[in-house]
């Protein structure tokens, strides 16, 4: 079986976190990993104020709230496995060494020229020559970095230590593809060193010094009265010259459950070391000093502790930082957090520690500083978190010293999830270094993950006119988190709106709605007051108020079609474009009328302030300006002058609020390549710069020339003038500077290194004409002027990056590099927007095939004169737009895909405040949805539910706030809204409901139409069980003191939710005994006499662990949902009634159901038993397996199981003889996580997940000889995800849409049916295995195995190597893979049309047939 892998839900996870100054030398970005993403957000200030956490502790200052902003992301082909800054000496920026699990390195840096990543350096140890024979990598490689910037480390295998040194400012001068390195072998170290736990470089030392923390001779909690105090140090000095380390300090017999290291910075020095009970200091020149954090210390290690007053905690799972030299902030595994003080000395020798309560929030598995003033709590078991702290100042009088405890109970992260963040006062002293910290939350980063099980079901609040096709009413229902940040995700893969109302309206080509002046108040609260319908041959005006009613007579021309109506200069007056002239209106009084003088007709509108561009059908454009003349409004149409020129294909105008588009000259570092506008940096400059873009006058001399170029002797006593100058202006006018900071952030190169500032600039909304030309040449021009500053030849081509090519082309004859049957197709619609509050720019292009979105980021220009100093850069996105012709079976016609609609249509449309956003919605047969969210990032959300959308328009009314109007294929007018409850910012719209608890399973009852979930809530274990008699047991109490820290121990719940209010069921709940954990839950259907048929059950079964000394229990229960009389104030009578709860003779680790029958996993045996008596299970066969089945799946008669070692086995039950038999195995040594079935028309493949991150995919091939007659399971497929993949489900693949004479869609099957099998990943991520014929595999094959060396790839990392089969020990079976990258074969879409028309000759066939494919498998998955 062949099929394609796609991942479309990214992961969302944060598992590295570090901040660098990687855009600016000014300013400190935030980079986050997870995974296999890399993503790097700026800061940006806001004067709105976030929740507080101290509450309770009054502030005298009122400190502002922050966001996060995503300036640049990338897809990794490789698991992130450290991420650490290092200075690279280019203008002052940082750099990212980056180490994968693989044991590879690369060094990446900001390319300012194409405002993306950089691969600078890369480093392999992935050699033999490292491995010494292991085989798997048990431990992910350490990479730490000189805090002095010197050199950086890498621990490989936990045998050696490579070493990187950094040549002073230039490391990589000339640009190396090879990290300079060397590698030292720890056992040529010490003897004894090996199993490194942790290493980190020393702050304050001549030579770069390196901590290691080892355990020479391991142990474990269970033989500490044997052996405990095993852990070693070592500080090794690094001597780069002479590549000579000898061991300056070492110290035997620290505690044996010591875990990490924590330099301290001077002036202090030395470390601070992490153990689960205590907590050290260490320096070289100083006696140890420690405390115990519990009791368990005391008698666990023989340490030298002093015992830590007022504090009982545990420090395992711990993350640090550092806020000052001599504070640091720990967030412990349950989330809380404290502040950390060393108690020195004036001999910078510590004596104590000092801990302070601050807060409590998300479970953290990352944590790190930006700019002094934020801290980021990252976490892969819920939200990321972004807080602000600052020290108090002075204190409250009257302020009580005792504990005080506040709780934020409303403040929900991202909206959706709740995040505990409490905080707590602590006792204060008049001493100015004592006083607390202050958290506030600022922001968030929504995570999905760890998604442990998945369920699907029936998705509620549809409207009956989308129910057309089943599979779009379903939603995937996953358990996300775990304990306090525990929760359920709801996951989409489309928009579903809500829908208000509905009108079928026939002959309808496009509409638009306008704010008018209606009752003496223009404002745009009031809500849009007409709804103006453009038809074939004339023209509804419609008022939208309490009721849409037309109007009859008004100042519109309804005569005929209307091109273009919206408001102009404001919200109070409307233009309205008819094919023949323009008129302007106030509300619905005519005002004016100007009709067109040209043997043409207009076709296209734009509006931008008081400006509109009118595209004629002969491909010239017209301007009209809107001007109040006293008080009286005005327009004035002005005809283009004859110029010969190509005509014009498409045309807009763009308003730049955020000073982005300019034509000042640029500034460009000579060394950092950082451009800078002349106007801003004149004053600061003091080296010899060149200043392209600027004119000389014609009074100038060559010597002033040469001067204002290369800079004189006598510069220095001018720029330190202009400098002094340029301070005083810059302290005049702070506000203005920090606007230009916003500008640098959202998209725009970083600036130059200056010595006093720059000098602000005053920033206003500026006006500019871009235009395509049918040529395929792009020219942005300035308006009203029409200057061309910008110009592309061949935009048509879609190249990566839009650079300007200089002068404007006359363009009056067409590009003949090549033919004009390989010439990409003509752009048919342009439209520039400013996405976000501070309008970043953006560029959108349509033409037949596909759309491109462009980013426009500043630049310098090298081109001579006035010039736009700004790129444009391609962004990626999951559009996959492309006019397909489908063929009926059996009517050998070929029909065109999308109802026949004007090329003159815009299928672009801006809307604003439509739920909250403003974006563009691209109508078609593809539409979607395109928005910035708050956080910076471009969101595309597909709306496929009700097919094709002819027209868009916004509209807000008393009785649709923030919604919109669209026109489907079969001409029905509806009005709806977004979903509210729904989070849009992640790749696949989300609502996560909080449960503040764990949740372990999910399944969907159909009947009930409701989900079963199995949580589990943690206390503190303080009763011991005992064996009295055979199976009896008693507790006894425990009472250990209270520095003790008791085990948890679950106590477990099934609870019903309502899909419709997602609250808990009242009363439908069954709450387990303690110590009975629940291994599995699953809806069965099995035979029931009750119901004369099939019924569904909640099944469960459980086991009951008291420790070693009692006999475990284990039982199954099938429970039955019986309605019942309400009880008073109650919505719902519902009761979950037992219908079996028995014990079992074993371990029940599995459980199912095959043809009405229950099916059990006990060990290594599965049974089955027949359920139809509805009161016990009689058994009707059974069968051995191999070691321990803990997963399987059923389809039909057969049973899919997995064992923890042993791989899968394939039964098969007859119900006829009621007999159940093995069929096929697997001998392969394999561990089975998730398994499942791949459905591809008569054929069956067997998919599962293992420990090592793999998808395989298994056939029964009896006729092939390696299986032995079919006793053996052939291995087909297989491929490497990257994460743990812990659940698995299928749905059908969407068939084909084919349409009528009448452009009507109708439904078809798909002669070839198949069934997705979807994933969900423990980084949060989603994807699926689609199958493909082998004609289409043959073909996407040889496409990826082109793009792997076509594209460049970041850091240097191969694809194919990262999907390759890997396993945990030397296997004698080949990787087979036959599963396409799909996230790899998309990289085709981004491609330039040149690009792609070399790749499909090489190929042997044409970009159409592979564009044809991979928009089949991207609609043949939208299903949801």
């Amino acid at each position: 079986m062949y099929s394609v892998m796609r991942q479309p839900q990214r992961p969302t996870a944060v598992e590295y976190c570090v901040s660098c100054k990687f855009l600016s030398p000014s300013e400190e970005n935030l980079v986050v990993a997870g995974s296999t993403q890399l993503q790097v957000f700026a800061i940006r200030e806001t004067n709105e104020k976030r929740t507080k956490l101290a509450s309770t502790r009054p502030s005298t200052s009122s400190s502002a709230g922050a966001n996060l902003e995503l300036v640049l992301q990338s897809s990794l082909h490789g698991v992130v496995a450290e991420v650490q800054p290092v200075r690279v000496g280019r203008g002052g920026r940082d750099a990212l060494l980056i180490a994968f699990d693989s044991g590879k390195v690369s060094l990446i840096e900001y390319d300012a020229a194409s405002h993306d990543f950089a691969t600078v350096a890369i480093l392999n140890a992935e050699l033999d020559e490292y491995q010494d024979g292991l085989h798997q990598r048990l431990l992910r490689p350490l990479l730490r970095v000189d805090p002095e910037q010197r050199c950086a480390v890498l621990l490989v295998y936990d045998r050696y230590l490579i070493v990187c040194p950094f040549r002073g400012d230039e490391p990589f001068a000339g640009r190396q593809l090879t990290l300079p390195h060397y590698a030292v072998s720890l056992h040529s170290l010490d003897p004894k060193l090996h199993n490194v736990l942790d290493l980190q470089f020393l702050h304050g030392y001549y030579e770069p010094t390196i901590f290691i923390l080892f355990e020479p001779v391991r142990t474990c909690p269970g033989r500490v009265a044997v052996r405990q105090d095993t852990v070693s140090l070592l500080a090794v000095s690094l001597s780069l010259s002479e590549r000579v380390h000898p061991t300056i300090w070492s110290l035997d017999g620290l505690p044996f459950d010591c875990f990490k290291v924590l330099p301290v910075p001077k002036p202090i020095g030395g470390v601070v070391v992490f153990t689960v009970n205590s907590l050290l200091y260490l320096n070289q020149s100083v006696p140890p000093f420690g405390v115990s954090l519990n009791s368990i210390a005391e008698s666990c290690s023989s340490f030298p502790l002093r015992e830590q007053e007022g504090v009982t905690l545990a420090l395992d799972c711990a993350q640090a930082c550092f806020l000052s030299h001599d504070r640091f902030v720990v967030s412990l595994r349950t989330g809380e957090i404290y502040v950390v003080r060393l108690k020195a000395d004036n001999m910078r020798m510590v004596r104590g520690f000092k801990f302070d309560k601050a807060a409590a929030s998300v479970l953290t598995c990352c944590i790190c500083t930006v700019s002094e003033k934020y801290l980021l709590l990252g976490s892969r078991l819920g939200n990321s978190l972004l807080l602000r702290y600052s020290q108090k100042t002075e204190l409250r009088a009257g302020e009580p010293a005792s504990k005080r405890r506040s709780t934020v109970s409303d403040w929900l992260a991202s909206g959706l999830d709740e995040d505990e963040l409490e905080v707590y006062g602590s006792a204060l002293n008049s001493e100015p270094s004592d006083l607390p910290y202050v958290f506030e939350v600022c922001d968030n980063l929504i995570n999905v993950g760890p998604l442990s099980s998945s369920s699907l079901g029936e998705a509620s609040n549809v409207a009956k006119e989308y129910v057309q096709m089943d599979w779009h009413e379903l939603e995937v229902v996953s358990c996300s988190g775990h304990g306090k940040n525990g929760s359920l995700s709801v996951l989409q893969q489309t928009i579903l709106p809500q829908l208000i109302t509905t009108f079928e309206l026939q002959g309808c080509t496009d509409m638009w709605t306008v704010f008018a002046d209606t009752d003496g108040s223009a404002s745009d609260s009031n809500g849009h007051a007409f709804l103006i319908l453009s038809q074939k041959d004339r023209t509804m005006v419609l008022h939208t108020g309490t009721e849409i009613q037309e109007i009859d007579q008004s100042g519109f021309d309804t005569s005929g079609p209307t091109v273009y109506a919206g408001n102009i200069g404001g919200s109070t007056h409307i233009l309205q474009v008819c094919p023949q002239g323009v008129r302007l209106l106030h509300g619905d009084v005519e005002v004016q009328y100007l009709p067109l003088i040209a043997p043409t007709q207009f076709v296209r509108c734009s509006v931008a302030g008081p400006y509109a561009l009118l595209q004629c059908e002969d491909g010239t454009v017209h301007t009209v300006t809107f001007s109040m003349s006293g008080s009286e409004p005005q327009i004035t149409l002005e005809s283009p002058s004859v110029v010969d020129v190509s005509p014009v294909a498409a045309c807009c105008l763009y308003e730049d609020k955020g000073g982005v588009f300019n034509t000042d000259a640029v500034v460009v570092d000579p060394v950092s390549r950082i451009p800078r506008h002349a106007s801003d940096s004149k004053s600061a400059r003091t080296k010899k710069e060149v200043i392209p873009g600027v004119k000389p006058s014609l009074d100038m001399t060559v010597d002033e020339e040469d001067e204002l170029l290369y800079g004189t002797a006598d510069d220095t006593a001018k720029t330190a003038a202009a400098a002094k100058a340029s301070a005083a202006a810059a302290a005049a006018s702070s506000k203005d500077n920090d606007e230009d900071d916003d500008v640098l952030l959202y998209g725009t190169a970083p600036p130059a290194i200056e010595v006093d500032g720059p000098t602000p600039r005053q920033k206003s909304s500026t006006y500019w004409c871009i235009v395509c030309r049918q040529n395929g040449s792009l020219e942005i021009s300035t308006f009203p002027e029409m200057v061309s500053v910008f110009t592309v030849r061949n935009f048509s081509n879609f190249p990566r990056v839009l650079v300007d090519s200089g002068v404007a082309d006359n363009g009056v004859h067409a590009d003949t590099s090549s033919s004009s049957q390989s010439s990409p197709p003509p752009v048919l619609e342009v439209l520039a927007v400013g996405f976000g509050s501070h309008g970043k720019p953006y560029l959108m292009a349509r033409s037949k095939e596909d759309i491109q979105i462009y980013q426009a980021f500043q630049y310098t220009s090298s081109q001579p004169g006035q010039r736009l100093s700004a790129r444009f850069s391609k962004v990626k996105h999951d559009i996959v737009l492309f006019d397909r012709t489908t063929q009926l079976p059996g009517d050998g016609a070929k029909v065109k895909p999308f109802p026949a609609v004007s090329e003159n249509t815009p299928m672009l449309r801006w809307f604003e405040d439509v739920g909250s956003f403003s974006g563009v919605f691209m109508c078609g047969p593809s539409p979607h949805w395109i928005f910035m969210t708050q956080r910076g990032i471009l969101r595309c959300q597909p709306m496929m539910i009700d097919c094709d959308v002819m027209c868009f328009a916004p509209f807000d009314n008393i009785n649709c706030h923030q919604g919109f109007l669209y026109f489907n294929a079969k001409s029905d007018l509806r009005i709806a809204t977004l979903p509210r409850h729904l989070s849009l910012d992640a790749d696949w719209p989300v609502r996560k409901i909080p449960l503040r608890c764990t949740p372990h399973f999910v399944s969907y009852h159909p009947d009930l139409k409701m989900y079963g979930v199995v949580t589990s809530t943690s206390s503190p274990r303080t009763v011991e069980p005992h064996t009295v008699n055979n199976d009896e047991f008693q507790l006894d109490a425990l009472d250990e003191g209270d520095q003790f820290i008791y085990p948890e121990v679950r106590k477990y719940t099934l609870q019903l939710y309502s899909p419709i209010t997602w609250e808990p069921v009242p009363n439908v709940s069954l709450e387990f005994d303690d110590f009975e954990m629940v291994v599995g839950m699953q809806v069965v259907r099995l035979n029931s006499e009750a119901s004369a048929g099939i019924a569904s059950y909640f099944a469960l079964c459980t086991c009951t662990d008291q420790g070693e000394e009692v006999t475990a229990r284990s039982k199954v229960m099938i429970l039955d949902a019986v309605e019942v009389v309400p009880e008073p104030d109650q919505p719902v009578g519902l009761k979950l009634k037992p219908c079996y709860d028995k014990e079992m003779k074993g371990p029940v680790s599995a459980i199912g159901y095959v043809r009405g029958f229950f099916v059990a996993a006990i060990g290594q045996k599965v049974y089955v038993w027949s359920f139809a008596s509805c009161k016990d299970l009689i058994g009707v066969a059974f069968v051995d397996t191999q070691l321990f089945v803990h997963t399987m799946s059923t389809a039909g008669d057969y049973i899919l199981v997995g064992d923890i070692q042993k791989s899968v086995a394939l039964l098969k039950f007859d119900t006829e003889t009621r007999s159940l038999s093995i069929v096929s195995r697997d001998t392969q040594h394999l561990e089975i996580v998730a398994t499942n079935y791949l459905f591809y028309q008569k054929k069956l493949g067997f998919m599962v997940s293992d420990m090592m991150n793999n998808l395989i995919v298994f056939n029964y091939m009896p006729e092939v000889l390696e299986s032995d007659g079919g006793r053996l399971l052939l291995r087909r497929a297989d491929i490497h995800i990257g994460t743990r993949v812990n659940s698995l489900w299928r749905t059908p693949a969407l068939p084909t849409v084919v349409y009528g004479p009448n452009g009507v869609p109708a439904m078809r099957q798909r002669q070839d049916k198949r069934q997705i099998t979807w994933f969900s990943g423990m980084d949060g991520s989603v994807g699926f295995v689609l199958p493909v014929n082998e004609k289409t595999y043959r073909r996407l094959l040889r496409l990826q195995d082109k793009l792997i060396t076509f594209l460049p790839h970041f850091g240097g990392l191969h694809p194919k190597a990262f999907r390759l089969f890997r396993s945990s020990r030397p296997c004698i079976v080949n990787p087979h893979r036959n599963i396409l990258d799909g996230d790899l074969l998309v990289n085709f879409i981004y491609a330039s049309k040149s690009d792609q028309q070399e790749l499909a000759r090489s190929l042997g066939t044409t970009p159409n047939t592979i564009l044809s494919d991979l928009v089949d498998i991207s609609y043949s998955s939208c299903i949801y």
